[in-house]
């Protein structure tokens, strides 16, 4: 994960990234932009909220996650839940005059709510007084554990000396908790339909998300299907379908293999996301989340001669056996790719060794 300052005036732009691919087209994104002249704003103004998965005390300035006197590391998949509890946020209010009506105190409302719910949920959160200054710092953080799986919002509120909303601010993110998920759990009838499920009330970019994901294992068939099927109520049926037909305990509230399938993504974004792309969408998360945990993990950092790379063994991988996959940083850019493995289907390099050298 890296992060780049620009210095730009307030104005309209927009933002392109462009990642150049050993070999391949490079991977672009962009996105509009808009800089507020926050300097000749007469109303309270709230930034983009950011969220993160840990902010701690710093005085390494030279640090590109450093800000105002914070380390803050950005969650870029807005995933928490097991294994990444703590939601930590950040953001900044300008302006905060306008809600102290001539004291020097305004009211500060953080807090999580459902998707569907602009209400805050108990336990989750903050309201307290703050001092009148041009620029406040926001920053804090929830415990999220017991949420069950789903999508949320931290909303942030400036509120009058009226209890009277001046300016608000929301972020979406997302929960995986199966241990939570368990605790709920009831029997299911074998007859639950599609309509008395969750999926039928899935929102729809919950459902892109979920269809992008499964996308790492589903057979050519679903894959079609996939491609293939518009309908969003029939998109959200594909979804129930595909975790159905691998639960291996269907009379049960909780699906084993789903939830074991993301305790593998939430690792993966953990521990390889790289730039804008999340863990889950490198070759080492596809190959983790495939395949599962690797047996073994061969790490060469810095040997001289060669690019940094990884030898995953796993002692038996289904129909396969023994096997082996190799990753080698070749841009330098942190991103580990596949350049070979023993598996059928998966890219194969007998003479990987060259192809990592750093004369190559």
């Amino acid at each position: 994960l890296r992060q780049v300052r620009l210095t730009v005036v307030p104005g309209e732009y927009e933002l392109q990234i462009v990642m150049p691919l050993s070999g391949q087209d490079p991977v672009q994104a962009s996105r509009d932009v808009i800089i507020p002249d926050y300097s000749q704003q007469e109303s309270c103004v709230l930034s983009d909220i950011t969220l993160a998965s840990r902010i701690s005390p710093s005085e390494d300035r030279e640090d590109p996650f450093f800000k105002n006197g914070l380390y803050i590391r950005p969650n870029a998949s807005q995933l928490f839940g097991e294994g990444a509890a703590n939601l930590f946020y950040y953001a900044e209010a300008y302006n905060t005059a306008c809600a102290a009506s001539g004291t020097d105190e305004y009211t500060m409302l953080i807090y999580v709510s459902e998707a569907n719910r602009p209400a805050p949920l108990t336990g989750l959160e903050k309201r307290s007084k703050r001092r009148v200054r041009p620029t406040d710092v926001l920053v804090g953080r929830f415990n999220l554990a017991p949420l069950v799986s789903g999508t949320y919002f931290l909303r942030m509120v400036i509120l009058d000396n009226a209890n009277e909303s001046k300016v608000e601010q929301a972020r979406k993110f997302f929960v995986f908790n199966p241990s939570a998920d368990s605790a709920l759990a009831q029997p299911v009838a074998a007859t639950e339909t599609f309509e008395t499920s969750g999926y039928a009330t899935m929102p729809e970019d919950e459902v892109e998300q979920g269809l992008e994901h499964i996308q790492i294992i589903a057979t050519e068939q679903e894959l079609r299907r996939i491609r293939n099927v518009e309908d969003l109520n029939e998109r959200r049926r594909l979804l129930m379908d595909f975790w159905l037909v691998r639960d291996p305990t269907p009379r049960t509230g909780v699906n084993e293999f789903r939830d074991e399938f993301y305790s593998l993504l939430m690792y993966a974004n953990e521990r390889y996301s790289v730039q804008r792309i999340d863990g889950w969408e490198t070759d080492r998360g596809r190959v983790l989340i495939k395949y599962g945990r690797p047996s073994a993990i061969e790490q060469h950092q810095y040997d001289r001669g060669f690019k940094p790379y990884e030898i995953w063994n796993y002692n038996n991988i289904s129909g396969e056996g023994q096997a082996m996959f190799v990753f080698a940083d070749l841009d330098g850019f942190g991103d580990y790719e596949l350049v070979h493995s023993t598996v059928a289907g998966e890219r194969k390099l007998p003479d990987w060794i060259r192809r990592i050298s750093e004369s190559y």
